[in-house]
């Protein structure tokens, strides 16, 4: 295996792969501290990343027949990370109070059946989810936030099921008290930035890769109980987008 730092070529035994990057890493790391860098692993073949110390942001290709502890064990070192996006053969098994559901930001590419513990036990501020969830989930998930009694860092939320399953908006929301902007002609777009894992820099024209910013359009709003916040909801066909207005950028455009 070929290293190129600093326009030099290192080699050494594949063999001694985890021991030589653990030394790149806490050499880099006492060089230039955390102050102004920003650390990320990425594992993007058949293997999970290494468990290290001090790093922010985690992008994981899940290796097929990859247990809850194996993929666990990866953020032992940094269980408080700003971002971490799961893809490849991850199928939603997590350990109980995962590290993974605590990220500040959380993006979940998932290959398999419903696992909606991933959103009812999500820790953090912004969760996309390419994948299904029961509707019996959506509807808890509402519900708790509305009520004031779940989900109180949660900021954003974005889930596509794809093909794999269409929601029925007035099915979801028909027990939950929905608010609509006065006039009909109104619509609000709310967004956010969303951070980008460095394989991404490939499609993109700088380095460090800016924030992706996503976002939707809706009408429909909800108030929370208690303090009286509130967030645009929009659920339509294989969508499901939920953000808090003062944690996002809210702009009303005329359709």
């Amino acid at each position: 295996l070929h290293l190129n730092l600093s326009k030099r070529i290192y080699l050494y035994n594949r063999k001694q792969k985890q021991l030589v990057v653990q030394g790149i890493h806490d050499y880099l790391y006492e060089l230039f501290g955390s102050s102004s860098i920003n650390y990320e692993v990425d594992s993007t073949g058949h293997e999970l990343p290494q468990n290290l110390k001090n790093i922010k942001r985690t992008c994981v290709r899940v290796p097929k027949n990859t247990t809850a502890e194996e993929l666990e064990a990866c953020f032992a070192a940094s269980p408080n990370q700003e971002f971490i996006q799961l893809e490849g053969d991850f199928h939603g098994n997590l350990c109980p109070n995962s590290a993974i559901l605590g990220a500040e930001q959380l993006r979940v590419n998932h290959d398999g059946d419903h696992k909606d513990e991933i959103l009812l036990h999500f820790r953090g501020k912004r969760l996309e989810f390419r994948g299904p969830f029961h509707d019996a989930t959506i509807v808890q998930f509402l519900y708790e936030w509305k009520s004031n009694r779940g989900f109180h860092n949660l900021e954003s939320l974005m889930i596509n099921s794809y093909k794999s399953k269409k929601y029925d908006a007035a099915e979801l929301l028909k027990d939950i008290e929905v608010k609509q902007l006065d006039r009909p002609e109104d619509i609000l777009l709310i967004t956010w930035q969303m951070r980008i894992s460095y394989p991404w820099i490939i499609t993109l024209s700088s380095f460090p890769p800016k924030p992706w910013k996503s976002g939707f359009r809706s009408r429909d709003y909800l108030i929370r109980d208690g303090d009286g916040e509130k967030a645009s909801v929009f659920i339509e066909d294989s969508d499901v987008c939920f953000a808090l207005w003062n944690s996002c950028e809210v702009e009303n455009v005329n359709r």
